[in-house]
């Protein structure tokens, strides 16, 4: 990598903010990043060849400490998204009350 892309790769690992790393698209490419670190899959804007499908195959591997806290909420099962909307609801309270806003 670059030094600007490896710059910006330690700024998002501190959580400063707008310091995204972007891996724009490549035919064959595989992405392994750390779970753990922010991250967004952006909308499909084009395919080649045009009306394309692109696959998104995503693995969670969790060590023996991480493994037995999440294994009651699998990544997208209607537990998980209870458990992130309860998330995003208490952010937005504790945001407010702090006298930032939050919507």
């Amino acid at each position: 990598a670059a030094d600007g892309d490896a710059a910006a790769a330690a700024a998002a690992a501190r959580g400063e903010e707008g310091c995204w790393v972007e891996a724009p698209y490549q035919f064959r490419r595989a992405l392994v990043i750390d779970g753990s670190l922010p991250h967004v899959s952006t909308t499909v804007t084009a395919a080649d060849p045009p009306g394309g499908r692109r696959v998104l195959l995503a693995t969670n591997v969790y060590d023996h400490i991480v493994g037995p806290r999440v294994k009651d909420f699998p990544i997208h099962s209607d537990a998980w998204k209870r458990v992130l909307r309860l998330n995003n609801i208490l952010s937005k309270v504790m945001k407010s009350a702090a006298g930032g806003g939050g919507g």
